[in-house]
């Protein structure tokens, strides 16, 4: 039993470094502990519970331990529950049995049509496959003929082997995928490893260990007799084969893999040099914004066309000891990143995350040559240039670049209510200087919801699409016009949703636009991002927005040169932005 006290010591080291370890390891005994179980039923093995009772404690109290310090220790309570990809993230049968790499990946694409995911890459050797091969054709040859062939000389290994195929199902994403979704839905730790694929690789490693067992003991048999050449011979073969494989997968990934990291180098005074030669102080400066805005793993909103400044801050920090405002670290808190997109909004929306913070300016370091998005520019513009080479640009950005105009906003619409000019419909909308061709949809004529951006109701569907819009517009304006809504960032179901605009000067001759994905929008308010569709110079209008189970609020359409003021208790509305 001191094997046991050793497995629970293991699993509690390797959860500690990251949890797919954990996950693996436990995974894989409970899997044998079963088909040990189920061996017991249908042979003449005994099952031993006093073993296999320990083998189970010694999964389940690592769990609990890790757990419970994960539960006494984080301070942040809203991190994403469905992660994206568990769907998605998985191994197939090519993944794992043919090949992906060099000049067999052609030519095996040339014949098939080959769908190896980069997260489920497990191929199992060239010398697992004969063992395979070999092993399915004696299950045929014992099927045609009734006989009792197989594989004796590994009979040990059984319940292992039955293990890792139970391992390598679950990173197929089966049987979830045969129709049973709601499992991963009610037993929600499931969706939290979204991939995977990683879970092949324990197939990987037993099926290799048994296809090695098995040929050196069949090799020992053979020796014993007359061919005791073919012993050296086989063991050569084999060898030759593990090198071809272990070659061929490094010529082709090795190059690649193995580069020259200098982003934590603790021995390095690059940016402190920087700081010296110009007599600043890191300390001058409260935290590092890196341009372009990178925010990754919440797998709601996602920002990473460009890591390079993000790459360049995190050496910067381990030089500086300053922190980045931007997110890459795995389940952030979605609150958090989101906060952190925000100082990309528009000035219609004010920045939460400037409640964190002290006067002291923000060090900006940009990237020369990266292409920035217009709000991201004019952050750009406010900054103060003390250093550059030709790479990247420091700069010393006051938190005045990051200023709304909410308040001024405010006082417009007080001053709406008193003015004459403005139109006022309904007591509900006023609009300067008309309301011709506006739309306001507020949804409150919907079920009665707790997720709402202002009023009373959203609209909700649980559909894979759900129609925005599908109408004719009629108006005599010049002016471009715009459609715009909110979409809610759900934290409990994955991804984003897209959207597709359609119009035409015929309702059945419609010209899309195709798929928009909104995970990398910017206008952001609490848990909700705007979407602004510019609308053309046609008669018919028509949005879908894609996605299952989405909620959107406040479709509001109107032209450039008209503001739009909403009374919507408890919160007013400018152009479709919240006043709070």
């Amino acid at each position: 039993m001191s094997w046991i006290g050793v497995l629970g010591f293991w699993g509690l080291l390797v959860g500690g470094v990251h949890l797919y370890y954990l996950a693996m390891g436990s995974g894989f005994i409970f899997c044998y502990v079963l088909v040990s179980w189920m061996s017991g039923r249908t042979s003449k093995i005994k099952f031993d519970y006093r073993l296999n009772g320990g083998l189970v404690l010694s999964v389940l109290l690592p769990i609990a331990i890790i757990l419970l310090i994960s539960h006494l220790t984080d301070s942040v309570h809203d991190r994403p529950m469905a992660p994206y990809g568990f769907y998605v993230y998985h191994a197939t049968i090519e993944s794992v049995f043919l090949p992906h790499y060099g000049a067999a990946t052609t030519f095996l694409s040339g014949l098939f049509k080959l769908s190896i995911n980069w997260e489920g890459r497990a191929f199992v050797g060239t010398l697992a496959l004969f063992f395979i091969a070999g092993f399915l054709a004696l299950q045929f040859q014992n099927l045609i003929r009734k006989s009792q062939l197989g594989f004796h000389m590994i009979s040990d290994m059984r319940p292992i082997i039955g293990a890792s195929v139970l391992m390598l199902l679950f990173s197929m994403c089966l049987p979830f995928e045969w129709g049973l979704q709601f499992i991963p839905e009610i037993i929600t730790p499931l969706k939290q490893f979204r991939a995977l694929g990683r879970f092949s690789w324990i197939f990987f490693y037993v099926i290799n260990i048994a296809a090695a067992t098995y040929f050196y003991r069949l090799l020992q048999d053979v020796s014993g007799s007359k061919y005791t050449v073919l012993r050296p011979a086989g063991y050569m073969i084999i060898i030759l084969i593990w090198l071809f494989d272990a070659g061929s997968f490094y010529l082709n990934h090795g190059p690649v893999s193995i580069v020259r990291n200098d982003k934590l180098e603790n021995t390095s005074q690059e940016y402190l040099d920087r700081f010296a030669n110009l007599n600043i102080k890191p300390n001058e400066f409260q935290a590092i914004f890196s341009l372009p805005l990178v925010a990754v793993r919440t797998d709601k909103m996602t920002f990473e066309k460009n890591l390079s400044a993000h790459n360049e801050a995190m050496k910067c920090a381990f030089h500086t000891g300053l922190p980045i405002l931007q997110s890459s670290a795995s389940r952030p808190s979605l609150s958090q990143t989101l906060s952190s997109i925000q100082l990309i909004s528009s000035s219609y929306i004010a920045k939460k995350r400037l409640l964190d913070m002290d006067q002291r300016p923000l060090l900006m370091l940009y990237t020369v040559g990266s292409e920035l998005r217009e709000a991201e520019r004019g952050i750009l513009r406010q900054g103060e240039l003390f250093w550059e080479d030709q790479y990247i640009q420091l700069y010393r950005l006051p938190l005045e670049a990051f200023r709304d105009s909410i308040s001024y906003l405010a006082n417009t619409y007080e001053a709406s209510l008193h003015d004459s000019s403005t139109v006022d419909i309904s007591g509900k909308l006023r609009c300067i200087p008309d309301c011709e061709g506006v739309i306001f949809r507020s949804f409150d004529d919907q079920p009665l919801r707790t997720k709402a951006l202002s009023g009373k109701s959203s609209y909700y569907s649980k559909l894979k699409s759900m129609i925005v819009l599908d109408t004719t517009l009629s108006t005599q304006r010049d002016a471009p016009m715009e459609a715009s809504f909110w979409i809610y960032i759900d934290p409990e179901f994955s991804g984003m949703p897209s959207y597709e605009y359609s119009f035409g000067f015929e309702k059945n001759q419609l010209t899309s636009e195709g798929r928009i994905e909104t995970w990398d929008l910017t206008e952001i308010y609490n848990h909700w991002v705007r979407v602004s569709i510019p609308l053309k110079k046609t008669a018919y209008h028509k949005i879908i927005v894609y996605g299952g189970k989405t909620t959107i609020d406040n479709l509001m359409i109107k032209s450039s040169n008209q503001t739009v003021f909403v009374n919507e208790e408890p919160q007013n509305l400018y152009n479709n932005y919240v006043l709070p």
